[in-house]
């Protein structure tokens, strides 16, 4: 869904999965933003999450902050996710295993649909 709010300079793009996971990617006043929300909860400030974009696309692991409520996580980098996003294909999102080996396994969300040709860019 593509939301367009011109009196705050704001446009909105969201997609939202049956897994419950949804990404949010806002630009606002020409400040780009890349949101998470459904994720398994964290404790602390950052967290890891890997992309993979594409079919045999190479994962790529980025620091994500999280929000006040702990399955949100915001991009540091969300310029690079970006790009990688609008290479098109299939999503999947990795959520590394606790360093410290403790904590559920490592666990993954791979979309269901694919960007048609037409609308990559």
């Amino acid at each position: 869904m593509l939301t367009r709010l011109p009196e705050a300079k704001t446009v909105v793009a969201t997609i939202s999965f049956t897994n419950g996971l949804h990404l949010v990617s806002r630009c606002q006043d020409g400040v780009y933003d890349l949101i998470v929300q459904g994720l398994p909860e964290v404790r602390g400030v950052k967290r890891e999450l890997a992309f993979q974009v594409g079919e045999g696309g190479e994962s790529k692991t980025s620091v994500w902050s999280v929000g006040t409520s702990q399955s949100v996580a915001f991009s540091r980098i969300p310029a690079q996710v970006a790009r990688d996003l609008a290479a098109g294909g299939e999503l999947q999102i990795i959520v590394p295993r606790n360093k410290k080996g403790a904590g559920a396994p490592a666990t993954s969300w791979t979309s269901s649909r694919r960007a048609p040709p037409s609308s990559r860019r």
